[in-house]
């Protein structure tokens, strides 16, 4: 079951970003904007991206396939970006600015409201 509560914690997480991201636009693209500017952060980012990503694939294996399969998918995303974040920071530089845009900036807040409502609904069943 830590699967299902892995599941719903990520869904609270893109649900409070996306709709933080609605409320006050400026300040997410602002704050996001800061954080790239710090390199230790970056890094950090990556350390903590890593380890989340491993934490998710080790703890997919469950009972339920279903909630399984999708953990284990979240987990090898997180854990492919938080390698490239370690590797190649430049990449994640170049990611930042695509995402300082504002229809991909949009698009990017109702996709992750959408993942967050997901993730709590699934848990919620």
């Amino acid at each position: 079951m830590i699967e299902l509560d892995f599941l719903r914690l990520l869904g609270i997480i893109y649900l409070s970003i996306g709709v933080s991201a609605f409320i006050d636009a400026k300040y997410i693209k602002n704050l996001f904007t800061d954080f790239v500017k710090e390199k230790s952060f970056v890094f950090l980012t990556g350390i903590l991206t890593t380890i989340l990503g491993y934490i998710l694939i080790a703890t997919s294996y469950g009972t339920n396939i279903q909630y399984s399969c999708l953990v284990y998918v979240l987990g090898v995303i997180t854990l492919v970006k938080g390698i490239l974040l370690l590797i190649y920071p430049k990449l994640f530089y170049k990611v930042a600015s695509f995402y300082s845009n504002d229809r991909v900036f949009n698009i990017l807040r109702i996709l992750l409201v959408f993942i967050g409502i997901v993730c709590i609904y699934i848990t919620v069943l």
